[in-house]
């Protein structure tokens, strides 16, 4: 399940289930979109995945096995909705026998506003008064990233980025879940060389992702579908309430 046969993969499927506006994306190397899907509504986006993939494949006039690979990513973002891309991925890997890459949903949300120039902080509300961050900078028509993936307070973020030695004079652009519950405490801090992206451009484009993937498939980063996983960056309530009953702590039995 490899492109070892395919010299130049052109077409691949992009699946984006990270945030509250999820969506999907036929996109070709060459010629850029073919045809790309975006719906807000919480999980909705999330349950319906092949309804809405159905639609997107019979818009663009194309079938499945048109395919060279899917991409899809990888997190962080919500822990439903990664762990239904990435399940709906796998099915669709194996039943398809095409190769998957993936890539980070806040890379590929920085991409999405890769023509604002300065420093860009995507940054996804990560509820438990934390957000998932990362900061990039557009060098040499890539991205570079310059704060790595993080699971941090908003305050914590930004004292990461007051203390980057990349902040200089460059604006700073921030988009993403977290920016519209964490706005009052990005400004004071960070002034007026804050740029908030606009409100279509708050979450990640499929067809950036798509970018992005083509970028790894063309280096040979492939997945093998059977131990693709989400990255949630921090673990889940259900995680730290199994790991809670097992150690006895919060349940009066005793260790």
């Amino acid at each position: 399940m490899d492109l070892r046969g395919v010299s130049f993969p052109d077409l691949t499927l992009s699946v984006d289930t990270v945030s509250p506006v999820g969506g999907l994306a036929l996109f070709r190397k060459n010629s850029g979109p073919l045809a790309e899907f975006r719906i807000r509504g919480g999980k909705r986006h999330s349950a319906s995945l092949l309804e809405n993939l159905d639609f997107l494949i019979r818009s663009a006039g194309i079938t499945l096995n048109e395919i060279d690979f899917i991409t899809v990513t990888r997190g962080p973002g919500s822990f439903t909705g990664l762990r239904v891309g990435i399940s709906t991925v796998k099915g669709l890997c194996f039943g398809l026998e095409k190769p998957v890459v993936a890539v980070s949903s806040l890379k590929a949300m920085a991409l999405s506003l890769q023509t604002a120039g300065g420093l860009i902080c995507p940054v996804f509300d990560a509820r438990k008064r934390e957000v998932y961050g990362a900061a990039y900078l557009l060098e040499r028509g890539r991205l570079e990233e310059v704060l790595p993936e993080q699971a941090i307070t908003m305050e914590g973020f930004i004292e990461s980025i007051l203390s980057s030695s990349f902040i200089q004079e460059k604006n700073l652009i921030f988009a993403g879940s977290g920016v519209s519950r964490y706005k009052e405490l990005i400004i004071p801090r960070l002034g007026d060389r804050v740029v908030f992206a606009p409100e279509h451009l708050q979450h990640p484009l499929p067809s950036a992702a798509a970018l992005l993937g083509f970028e790894k498939a063309l280096e040979g980063e492939f997945v093998d579908p059977s131990s693709l996983q989400p990255v949630y960056l921090r673990k889940s309530e259900a995680e730290i309430s199994e790991e809670l009953r097992e150690t006895g702590i919060g349940t009066g039995v005793e260790g």
